[in-house]
């Protein structure tokens, strides 16, 4: 088993017409670095630092990590502030290097009344807002920059898939929804579920009327039908979070 997971550790990378070999780390894009990168700093971070840290603290702590981003979470200020900033040299300690540019100290509190008062996290924006009952609770929504990067991602696919059949093009765009359904698809973030379905319909209709050159193939009653014969998956909530 060593054995193989050396030879993993060694597979050199290919960057463009460039083979560079892989002096240190886990190669990037190889089978087998996520797993050994998790493997890593679940022993490192989720393990070791926070059990060292721990007892120095006034109050409790958490960590919510996915891979290499993660957060922590502490309940008082000044443990926050100590903590950011010996955590670099703690990380260094194992061979680890914590990005400055995408990390920051955040009060992220319903009391901080900060306009910034958010948390960018695997996808999604976290903020603080009412309940229904008026109390306070954290919603989520789809972060700006992925839901720039996912319309984008749609309106590509829809365009290198005009040429074929409709139903080809009907599955492949029933399979990129759902994707996105089975990620996205929480309490509170119905706003962005509806743009993204309302977005596939109206690129699919621009490129299925861009292939029939000046004259267009569907008008906008004709495409009603064409939505019911060939019908993408309607968005529903699937996690209630």
């Amino acid at each position: 088993m060593n054995w193989l997971i050396n030879q993993w550790l060694r597979t050199a990378i290919i960057d463009g017409k460039q083979k560079l070999d892989n002096k240190s780390g886990t190669p990037q894009g190889g089978i087998i670095s996520p797993l050994l990168a998790n493997i890593y700093l679940h022993e490192v971070i989720d393990n070791r630092i926070i059990k060292e840290i721990k007892p120095l603290l006034k109050g409790d702590i958490f960590i919510v990590r996915y891979a290499d981003d993660f957060i922590i979470g502490l309940e008082y200020q000044s443990d926050a502030e100590r903590l950011y900033k010996v955590l670099p040299q703690r990380l260094q300690k194992y061979g680890l290097e914590l990005s400055l540019e995408k990390s920051r100290l955040q009060n992220f509190a319903p009391q901080n009344k900060e306009r910034k008062n958010t948390i960018d996290f695997l996808g999604f924006t976290h903020y603080w807002t009412k309940s229904s009952f008026g109390s306070n609770v954290i919603q989520r929504k789809t972060r700006n920059k992925s839901k720039t990067r996912i319309i984008k991602e749609l309106y590509d696919l829809i365009k290198a898939n005009r040429h074929k059949k409709l139903k080809e093009q009907q599955q492949a765009i029933t399979r990129k929804l759902q994707g996105i359904y089975q990620y996205f698809a929480i309490r509170g973030n119905y706003k962005f579920l509806n743009l993204i379905y309302d977005k596939a319909l109206f690129f699919w209709y621009k490129m299925l009327n861009l292939r029939g050159g000046r004259k267009k193939s569907y008008n906008s009653n004709a495409f009603i039908e064409f939505k019911r014969i060939f019908a993408l998956p309607k968005l529903r909530i699937i996690h209630n979070i």
